[in-house]
């Protein structure tokens, strides 16, 4: 779980609101203890009051405890979120709440000996504090809390004891010399420590506003420099300036117990036992995941399910609480055989994540699976049902092997109606013409299938697309039920038709204003499948006589009528005019009206 990049942990861990109306006042101690150092150095009075208990005391009550409680409150963060910056920060007031108890302690009443041990373990606290401030800002987190947890407060301890060591040892350099102060390392290693303390404290301060934590916290640092600038300028251990350095120290403690009260009473984190704050982490991450409409299980090494959630289950048809702890494979017995088998064996073994697609046969469903190993050597496997996406790329396959074999189709009618109008025509310019009518025919029952997707379309559609250039349709009778058409029939009609009306301006009823022409159609109900009886009769055009051979308008309609959908076609030249009678099997004709009995069909 990663940070915020752009605050300080202490802000992310505590939110809450202060109320800068009554806050915003508790900083005022801290410049009037300032102003007091900086009097109490220029008066300089001369008079010592020396108690060693009482600055141990002191420093126990004020800085240790306090210390020691907000290490174990950032090292409980810690162990949530990983972030590094706040370990170094427990590290840090660790280390500061010790420098003073451990200096009294080892020092064995050796002023230089406690000035060494305190400054130099304040230098380390000051050090790690603005690390840790830093690290912070870049939210590093790390993964293996517990070990890093235990080196950082280790290592801690350890500086810390080496520093002692040391000046019992007698291998600590100078640091102070009474009546003149300290030396001019004890300086420079104080100051530093003390600019990295006031630089941290700033930093922390400026989440005040978002944390109460981080405001306390921010004063305890504030009112700790300013004990430490007492030391800095002190000549007498036991001076009036010891003594308010050591004031402030305690006010800095103060400060230190309100940011631990605050992060108790506003921190769902901090305040509450680090195994809770995890199990409520856990128990949010199980009901989202729980929630979502997609599978998702945990498997361990041996196959036994750690985690499912409730879509899993359902799918399953078994409860959630009797999964956990059972085996895959007795409740999928079917998947031990099946190619998903493979890819979880292959992610649990290889440790990498795998990602693949399988059809389940019993559910008759298809599945995306991405499976993901786990850190206790099993694996998560999220799987989302893709069975309409697969359904819609089968169906995007189906229509583009439809489209191919219906452009082969379309061209091959092209071909025809090029090699045979430019075959048996007169002149170019007649060839052109016919050409030019019979595309316009075969474009217009595209138009008709498109606008219905070529699923079907209506036969009186057709047949006024095919009229409608011929005198305006006005002289046509059309009267016949409402018939729907395969897109293979709608186009050899179409065609059909289309050569009839020709036909019929060139030579028949059409040539002269009188002239007429009936179209009659039913859907007849035989003993076999559903037919489709249409009959197109002229009449009031001039007397007709009988070709003497066919021309390309009867070859196309006996060759798509007849032949491409196994028709009957009857020919007439009748005197008083042309009639053509079209008998078509349809199996898939949507009507409107009652069919009609065959009997009562047209005659062919």
């Amino acid at each position: 779980m990663s940070l915020p990049s752009d605050h300080l942990e202490i802000q992310s861990v505590c939110p809450s609101h202060v109320d800068n109306r009554w806050l915003g006042f508790a900083w005022l101690p801290v410049p009037a203890l300032v102003l007091i150092i900086a009097a109490l150095r220029v008066e300089n009075p001369q008079f010592d009051f020396e108690s060693n208990s009482l600055e141990i005391v002191l420093n126990f009550i004020f800085s240790t405890l306090a210390s020691v409680y907000i290490g174990y409150l950032t090292a409980r963060s810690f162990m949530f979120r990983g972030a590094l910056g706040v370990l170094l920060l427990g590290c840090a007031v660790c280390a500061l709440g010790f420098s003073g108890f451990v200096a009294n302690a080892v020092s064995g009443g050796y002023p230089d000996q406690d000035v060494a041990i305190g400054n130099l373990i304040f230098a380390l606290s000051a050090a790690l504090h603005f690390s840790g401030a830093v690290l912070l800002l870049s939210a590093k987190t790390v993964r293996a809390r517990g070990e890093w947890l235990s080196a950082a407060y280790l290592g801690t301890a350890g500086a810390i004891s080496l520093i002692a060591l040391a000046s019992v040892r007698g291998l600590l350099p100078e640091f102070f010399v009474p009546g003149s102060g300290g030396t001019p390392l004890r300086q420079i290693v104080l100051g530093s420590s003390i600019a990295l303390f006031v630089i941290t404290a700033s930093l922390t301060s400026l989440q005040w506003k978002s944390s109460q934590f981080a405001y306390w916290y921010g004063l305890g640092l504030f009112s700790t420099s300013a004990a430490y600038f007492a030391f800095l300028i002190q000549t007498s251990l036991w001076s009036p300036l010891k003594w308010a350095g050591i004031a402030a120290s305690c006010l800095g403690g103060v400060y230190l117990v309100l940011a631990a009260l605050a992060s108790v009473r506003d921190s769902k984190v901090w305040g509450i036992p680090l195994e809770d704050a995890l199990r409520e982490s856990q128990l949010r991450v199980a009901g989202l995941l729980g929630s979502i409409t997609d599978s998702f299980l945990v498997v361990n090494a041996d196959w036994k399910f750690v985690f499912v959630n409730d879509h899993f289950a359902r799918r399953v048809g078994v409860a959630r609480e009797q999964l956990i702890g059972k085996s895959v494979w007795q409740y999928l017995p079917t998947a031990a055989d099946s190619e998903a088998n493979k890819h979880l064996h292959r992610a649990m073994a290889a440790r990498a994540p795998v990602e693949y697609e399988l059809f389940y046969e019993p559910l008759k469903m298809w599945f995306l699976d991405k499976a993901y190993p786990t850190d206790d050597g099993g694996i998560a496997v999220y799987s989302r049902d893709i069975t309409d996406r697969k359904r819609d790329e089968e169906h995007k396959a189906i229509l583009i092997d439809e489209l191919n074999h219906r452009v082969k189709n379309t061209l091959a009618v092209v071909q025809a109606i090029a090699n045979q109008s430019f075959k048996s025509a007169g002149s170019h310019a007649q060839a052109t013409k016919a050409f030019e009518d019979r595309l316009i025919a075969l474009a217009s029952a595209h138009d008709v299938l498109t606008q219905e997707q070529w699923e079907s379309a209506s036969l009186r559609d057709i047949i006024e697309k095919a009229v409608a250039p011929h005198c305006g349709g006005e002289r046509f009778d059309l009267n016949g039920p409402e018939v729907r058409l395969p897109p293979k029939a709608a186009i050899a009609f179409a065609m059909g038709l289309h050569e009839l009306c020709t036909n019929a301006v060139k030579y028949g009823a059409l040539s002269k204003p009188e002239g007429r022409v009936s179209l009659n159609w039913i859907v007849a109900n035989g003993s076999g499948p559903l037919r489709i009886k249409l009959r197109w009769q002229e009449r009031g055009g001039p007397e007709v006589e009988k070709p003497k051979r066919k021309g390309f308008g009867t070859k196309l309609v006996e060759q798509i009528l007849a032949e491409d959908l196994d028709g009957k076609i009857g020919l007439s030249f009748a005197p008083e005019g042309v009639i053509c009678s079209i008998d078509v099997p349809l199996l898939n004709i949507v009507r409107r009206e009652p069919v009609e009995d065959s009997s009562s069909g047209l005659s062919s």
